[in-house]
């Protein structure tokens, strides 16, 4: 608990330490990035109206595509198609194409706080589900803390997913966690923090470095080590059209 106090009063003054500057949005509907490292990444996305966007996405030996549909900005549904060339070829038996599906909700219940969450059904892979709740309290504009519960459910679920060095410990169990969610510009340059602390004691992180060219053209550095504590290392660029 006392740790948790500890990261609860740094993210805090990280927030308030901090002159941040709202970037203009944008006028563009699609987005393609292409980045690499030790383990490649990238993804395509279009707004097809204002409710509805296109996603294609690749992470690893995943390939995902389908559709989103935003109810608002409390309600949210999607549907599409997981392609895992991985599993394929470990087992030529198994189906290469996995449908998914998924809904979100960000509700609010204070004027600085609400309450968002997921839940994905085979969006990581064939018979595994994901899902998350969170309380979110913004510190500052555009600064937030999430404190909630996550889990993995389902005979899908990888041991490579893996928060705890425990041999016998069950990775399916729910998750108490704390996160951070922050950005920052300077000039041409943005940062986005996004620390990520269990209870149990493991420490995760998920940053962005992005420095921009022009209004279409941006060059992207990611840095995680989420899902299995081993850290990847990704850069490349994005283009918005």
């Amino acid at each position: 608990m006392k740790k948790l106090i500890s990261v609860l009063f740094i993210l805090a003054m990280l927030g308030g330490i901090a002159v941040t500057t709202q970037a203009a949005e944008s006028n563009y509907k699609g987005e393609l990035a292409l980045l690499g490292g030790n383990v490649d990444t990238g993804w395509f996305k279009y707004q097809l109206t204002d409710n509805l966007n296109t996603t294609l996405f690749y992470d690893e030996e995943l390939l995902r595509g389908g559709l989103q549909y935003q109810f608002g900005d409390r309600f949210g549904v999607k549907a599409g198609v997981l392609y895992d060339s991985e599993a394929t070829d470990n087992n030529p038996d198994a189906s290469e194409t996995i449908p998914y599906g998924g809904i979100n909700w960000n509700l609010p219940i204070g004027e600085n706080t609400r309450l968002i969450g997921y839940y994905d059904y085979d969006y990581q892979g064939e018979d595994w589900q994901t899902y998350e709740a969170a309380i979110r309290v913004e510190l500052f504009p555009k600064q937030y803390v999430q404190v909630g519960v996550r889990g993995d459910v389902g005979d899908g679920v990888e041991e490579i997913y893996d928060y705890d060095d425990d041999a016998d410990a069950d990775n399916t169990e729910a998750m108490f966690f704390i996160r951070g969610d922050f950005g920052w510009n300077w000039n041409k340059v943005s940062l986005k923090l996004r620390p990520l602390l269990y209870v149990q004691g493991v420490y995760l992180h998920d940053y962005d470095l992005t420095y921009k060219i022009n209004d279409k053209w941006n060059i992207m550095l990611n840095v995680n080590s989420l899902y299995d504590k081993e850290t990847k290392y990704r850069g490349g660029i994005q283009f918005k059209f």
